[in-house]
């Protein structure tokens, strides 16, 4: 079994490097924005969860359904460019955190104006 620092490592070079895959593989619209945001690897190093971000949300799952059937050739990639006996298999989660995030402020703003407003009453 690979120990938590081992894994952190391994975490590292499939975000660094199916980052580059993707942005250089992937035929998206001008203004879209894809990035890999995390990165789970299996402690025995055959699967990992890539938590995938898609910016703006109009595009958010036409994108990630292109992503998806270009992931056997992702991993392809991401096989010939890390220096490990096997690569784990890899598997695309579409990640909303960011877009949670946005919510929560704008929540958060209109709660601050109505209270503005209730005080100027």
């Amino acid at each position: 079994m690979a120990s938590n620092s081992r894994i952190d490592k391994v975490n590292d070079l499939i975000r660094d490097n199916l980052s580059k895959i993707i942005q250089k593989e992937l035929d998206k619209k001008p203004g879209v924005f894809v990035s890999v945001a995390k990165v789970e690897t299996a402690a025995d190093l055959k699967s990992a969860k890539i938590f995938i971000s898609i910016f703006p949300d109009g595009v958010r799952l036409s994108t990630f359904s292109k992503l998806k059937r270009l992931l056997p050739a992702f991993q392809k990639k991401l096989a010939q460019t890390l220096r490990m006996k096997f690569t784990p298999k890899i598997f695309l989660i579409l990640d909303d955190t960011q877009r949670k995030v946005s919510q929560m402020e704008e929540l958060f703003q209109k709660i601050a104006q109505e209270r503005k407003d209730d005080s100027n009453c």
